[in-house]
């Protein structure tokens, strides 16, 4: 079977988004907002675990929200399993962020063969 890694881009601060939902959890990217009683971004991760193809995931979010992030995957840790997941700082841009999750992927001691890039 083959495996993947997954980059889960993150890392805007969703204020285009933010100004179509004035009044519901403002403050927060999109990411971080309900969508039928879960968070977007612990739908992404629900999609992708379902495969069962991903070996691990590379979640890339702004620097502000590094805590937020390891908190509410801690909250649906029951509804994640086992996959393993780690939450790095990205940059400015969305080329950024994918360069800065690439080069995470590239440090470890089995680097990956195929990397899907997405959404949070």
């Amino acid at each position: 079977m083959v495996t993947c890694d997954a980059i889960l881009l993150g890392a805007g601060l969703g204020t285009r988004f933010a100004e179509t939902t004035q009044g519901t959890q403002k403050d927060l990217p999109k990411q971080f907002h309900d969508l039928e009683g879960f968070p977007v971004l612990i739908h992404s991760l629900r999609s992708f675990l379902t495969l069962g193809l991903i070996r691990q995931f590379v979640i890339v979010v702004h620097p502000a929200y590094l805590n937020t992030t390891r908190e509410l995957l801690k909250k649906y840790t029951t509804l994640l399993g086992n996959a393993f997941i780690k939450v790095i700082p990205g940059g400015s841009r969305r080329q950024d962020s994918s360069r800065i999750g690439l080069e995470f992927l590239e440090l470890e001691d089995q680097p990956a063969t195929r990397v899907i890039i997405h959404d949070a």
